[in-house]
């Protein structure tokens, strides 16, 4: 699929929560089941397998707002335009506007979805440069 392309949506989409200070003070919790293919944990090298597996580590007990509070490069976040986004948007995220970016190996994003207090981790970048344009 072309970069801005969006897969037209048979109604098997995933309510994404626009107003999630319900859940603000929540601890984050992951889910794995919507990763990409080129982008998932097998397309890992062994040594950014175990960075991932910290990353999630270390935010465990955080809630969102703490997330959103700290540095972007850090633990933090930053958001991500879909039309920015190089791979395969998956059809259950098709009406998705912006993707939540997270970091888990130095520069290196996770990026997915918020839903709730669940963030859907959709692509881990095995190369700088590969999931968008860093610039």
């Amino acid at each position: 699929m072309k970069k801005g392309k969006r897969p037209q949506n048979s109604g098997n989409v995933l309510a994404v929560e626009t107003n999630t200070t319900t859940t603000a003070q929540n601890n984050v919790k992951f889910c794995l089941n919507h990763m990409q293919s080129g982008f998932s944990v097998e397309d890992l090298s062994k040594e950014a397998r175990a960075e991932f597996a910290m990353a999630l580590f270390k935010r465990r007990g955080m809630t969102w707002t703490e997330i959103q509070r700290a540095p972007k490069h850090g633990l933090g976040s930053e958001k991500m335009p879909a039309s920015s986004i190089r791979a395969t948007i998956p059809r259950v995220f098709g009406d998705v506007e912006n993707f939540l970016v997270l970091r888990y190996s130095g520069l290196l994003p996770m990026a997915g979805v918020r839903v709730g207090d669940v963030y859907h981790i959709v692509w881990l970048e095995p190369r700088f440069g590969d999931l968008y344009d860093h610039g």
